[in-house]
């Protein structure tokens, strides 16, 4: 997927696992690198916590990037999502040799401020499941500051925030985005991060964020400076911001790109038959072809421009096929030309298949042709309730999308994320055949129940906690007390739950369980503790 996304535009790939390093979770603190330079010992307040030591590992890569005669060392970029997105602008200040970063949707601890009280706040990420993320003195900062009252909390006194490790990042180009359904991260305060952390660019001479509008239209892309901006209609997702990330790239670097406008191209069998199709370059091209029986009217061009092929009449039993190679400094592409047999047919070997719900499942069909046939897509509309927060995507990967005469294809489905069934329509057309369809159905995925504690601390007053719930399925909460509330009681996707507690008049600290119930999973039990009103 990042390979065909990227290469087009110039640019390689490098995947890296950041948990081979340091794993994502509190017992690995006394282990991997953080453990190493402990001596397996637990760290002190002021050691590395996780994303530091992610970071690391990423100046190692550049290290080694900076070793290797294929790889640019001066225009690295680094992107990641959610953690991965904290992770990356943690890294963007600590490492100056990263050239443009890409930071997606990372909340907390990431791109968004934490002093705006939306969504992922500090207290969240200093809870079990995401304390290990940062070094242990920050904690001071998590809390209310008077005690009992919400607001103000102690965040707000904190000298840094999250437009200050922006600041960390300048005078190199970045790209924040968020989403209109991914509110846990707090779209408007990544926002927000930008806008306060432009002055640092400005005393660059450079321009920060540049806002036309009186506050970011969904889906507009913002890039006319250094830092850039995106909010997209949709979920914890940052898919729809790579177009803007290249654009942004773009204006600020000299990368090649070369890019056709199609891969394939199926022309008719009969003489003279042409297609015409685009390239779009920055540089000089040259474009040569495998076969006599194809010419293409242009050999060479500046830029971007459009190119005709034009072929002989198709004399065989079967269809074939030409290569044309497109070739500028130091780029090539491949834009394959299939011509149609002049008398086709088409078969499929399977009219339906069923794939399984687990990542990278795999099902496989034949096309039996003599011609050229080329293959769409259409993808069910699901009432999963997981695709309004994921959002639906395109899950079936197809081998080849277009080809000549009997070839095996074969489908990968990335897992299914929802508890229900799910299903895609295959249809593989050629000139002058009737169309033959299957139909892939995905078995229905395992529910799913995320939540970002297991405790709660309440004060002793009449006090309000926040409780993040994440799954693929209709969840319900039930309080054991009557002292304790909580509303929402029943959702799904991602919810935010706001706890409520009566006051505690009694000389001692009392408890209640907040018991979560999915259907086909174990209840997961909360722990709510509320302090006497002694030693408030």
């Amino acid at each position: 997927m990042y390979w065909d996304r990227c290469n087009p535009k110039g640019w390689g790939i490098c995947v890296f696992d950041l948990s081979a390093l340091q794993p994502d979770n509190g017992e690995g603190l006394t282990s991997y690198l953080i453990g190493l330079v402990n001596q397996g010992k637990w760290r002190k307040p002021t050691d590395w916590g996780t994303l530091v030591a992610w970071s690391w590992g990423v100046s190692r890569l550049v290290d080694y990037f900076e070793t290797d005669k294929d790889v640019n060392a001066k225009i690295i970029g680094l992107n990641g999502v959610s953690r991965y997105g904290k992770a990356t602008i943690v890294t963007m200040a600590y490492e100056p040799r990263l050239a443009i970063g890409f930071p997606g949707d990372a909340g907390s601890l990431g791109t968004k401020m934490n002093r705006r009280h939306w969504g992922q706040d500090l207290e969240n990420s200093t809870g079990a499941n995401e304390y290990h993320w940062m070094a242990g003195t920050f904690f001071k900062w998590a809390g209310e500051l008077t005690p009992g009252q919400y607001l103000p909390r102690k965040i707000e006194n904190c000298p840094v925030d999250a437009h200050s490790l922006l600041a960390l990042c300048a005078p190199r180009p970045m790209l924040l985005d968020g989403g209109t359904k991914s509110t846990w991260c707090d779209p408007y305060g990544v926002y927000l991060t930008t806008y306060y952390a432009t002055p640092v660019y400005e005393l660059f001479g450079l321009k920060g964020m540049v806002m036309p509008d009186p506050k970011p239209i969904v889906d507009k892309a913002y890039i006319d400076g250094t830092i850039a901006y995106r909010v997209h209609e949709g979920g914890h997702t940052d898919a729809p911001e790579w177009p803007s990330f290249f654009k942004l790239a773009a204006k600020h670097f000299d990368i090649t790109t070369l890019v056709p406008s199609v891969s394939s191209l199926t022309i008719s069998p009969k003489a003279n038959s042409s297609a015409t199709f685009s390239i779009f370059s920055n540089r000089d091209w040259t474009v040569s072809c495998s076969e006599k029986w194809l010419n293409a009217n242009a050999r060479s061009s500046h830029e971007s421009d459009s190119v005709t092929v034009t072929a002989v009449a198709n004399s065989e039993k079967s269809a074939r096929t030409a290569v044309l190679t497109i070739k500028t400094s130091g780029r090539e592409q491949i834009v394959y030309v299939n011509q149609a047999s002049l008398k086709p047919e088409l078969a499929l070997s399977s009219k339906d298949l069923i794939i399984g719900a687990p990542d990278k499942s795999l099902v496989s069909f034949d096309v039996k042709s003599n011609t050229a046939w080329n293959i769409v897509a259409t993808y069910e509309k699901s009432s999963n309730s997981a695709f309004s927060f994921f959002g639906p995507g395109n899950w079936l990967t197809i081998n080849d999308d277009a080809g000549i005469n009997t070839k095996s294809i074969s489908l990968i489905a990335s897992a299914n994320p929802g508890i229900q069934k799910r299903s895609v329509k295959i249809t593989v057309s050629a000139t002058g055949v009737t169309p033959k369809t299957l139909t892939v159905t995905q078995s229905e995925g395992a529910p799913t129940l995320n939540i970002m504690t297991d405790s709660i601390n309440l004060n002793a007053k009449e006090s309000t906690a926040s409780l993040m719930i994440m799954s693929n399925t209709t969840w319900n909460l039930t309080c054991s007390e009557p002292w304790l509330s909580a509303n929402p009681v029943t959702g799904g996707n991602f919810s935010q739950v706001t706890v409520s507690a009566k006051d505690n008049t009694g000389a001692e600290e009392r408890k209640a369980v907040i018991t979560l119930t999915v259907t086909g999973l174990p209840l997961r039990v909360i722990t709510v503790t509320q302090k006497a009103a002694s030693i408030n």
